[in-house]
């Protein structure tokens, strides 16, 4: 329903368009029966469109026309008028006035009007919608691009700052994220009397809360850092002042107390780096080392997964995962090297297979 306000200083009229027109039946509520322009003007701002008589006290029908235009109000305006003067309608068209009536009314034209009216507003409900939804689209994108690109610097994928900074420069995310620096962090947190540890997407969604509060423009980077913690990247300003940086810590140890009733502590895990300097020298530990313990492996195979799942060519899919199955069998024997595809695949077909019942069958022959 579409909110009407009906203006019109004389009693009979204005209760006659209130009731004697089905509202209802052309998407309107009647929201407000406003006795003059002045009163009317006060609820503009909840309305979508105001009928109003052209003469009335205080505030004519075409003072209200006149802010509606300069205050650019998302307000419909329909003038009533006994008047035929070119004048009154010269300047209604001037305010771009919907709408211009003349008495005596007559009702199947107000449906008419009001026919005309309630499609233009659906047209554009719907483009609203539809560009709030690529908006949405596009954040949701965005932030996929983002995670993509922390996991990929994570892995020791980008060998210079122009690897990183092309990354960026395909997403268009360069303009956004390139003065930025990386605030490494860990958070660590003591289960206490919980019975199971607290899943990394509750950590993760209370951390988000937390950096929005705190004005961070972007949300939090998380990685799993052992059984009672994780990695926290945190991306801002050169200028972020440190009294910021301890209340935030601050407000991580309240809220997982109050959220989850668990002991956290969010502490610097080292220096500050531009974004670009981290993403191509992140400290990554030897990946050999590591590929048999669970949560790497786990780990691993969520990075392989982000890579097919945003990458937009087959070909950048083969050479990423290439890329990326290179360095981490790096000096293995061809049997070993098998060895480890297969318990890749694995955790790989656990991840997809609760979605894709049949992704294993696809490499029954590996």
């Amino acid at each position: 329903m579409y909110r009407l306000i009906i203006a019109d200083d004389e009693f009979m009229i204005r209760q006659s368009l209130a009731t004697l027109v089905d509202w209802k039946s052309l998407g309107f509520e009647v929201v407000l029966l406003a006795r003059d322009g002045e009163e009317a003007l006060q609820a503009l701002s909840g309305a979508d469109v105001v009928l109003s008589d052209v003469q009335m006290p205080k505030l004519t029908g075409l003072d209200l026309a006149q802010r509606v235009f300069e205050e650019k109000l998302p307000v419909r305006v329909v003038l009533i008028s006994g008047y035929r003067e070119f004048e009154y309608a010269r300047r209604a068209i001037a305010y771009n006035v919907s709408e211009y009536l003349l008495k005596p009314i007559d009702l199947s034209g107000v449906k008419e009007v009001f026919g005309r009216i309630r499609a233009d507003l659906d047209s554009e409900r719907a483009e609203r919608e539809r560009q709030q939804s690529y908006r949405d689209e596009l954040q949701t994108y965005r932030a996929a691009a983002i995670e993509k690109f922390f996991e990929l610097a994570r892995l020791g994928l980008f060998k210079e700052e122009k690897d990183a900074s092309a990354y960026l420069n395909r997403f268009g995310l360069s303009a956004a994220l390139s003065p930025l620096l990386v605030y490494p962090y860990r958070l660590r947190i003591a289960q206490g009397s919980r019975e199971e540890p607290i899943p990394q997407e509750v950590a993760a969604n209370i951390l988000s809360m937390l950096f929005e509060q705190h004005g961070f423009p972007l949300a939090p980077i998380l990685f799993p850092d052992g059984e009672d913690g994780c990695e926290v990247l945190l991306l801002a300003q050169p200028s972020l002042p440190d009294e910021k940086r301890r209340a935030l810590c601050l407000d991580t140890a309240h809220a997982f107390r109050d959220v989850c009733a668990a002991d956290a502590v969010l502490e610097t895990a080292g220096p500050a780096q531009p974004l670009l300097a981290f993403a191509r020298a992140p400290g990554v530990p030897d990946a050999r080392s590591r590929l048999d313990d669970e949560s790497y492996l786990l780990a691993t195979a969520r990075q392989h997964l982000i890579i097919l799942n945003t990458a937009s060519e087959p070909e950048e899919v083969c050479a990423s995962l290439t890329e990326l199955f290179h360095l981490i069998t790096k000096g293995d024997s061809e049997e070993e090297r098998r060895r480890r595809a297969r318990q890749l695949l694995a955790v790989l077909c656990g991840l997809v297979e609760p979605q894709l019942p049949n992704f294993t069958s696809l490499f029954a022959s590996s």
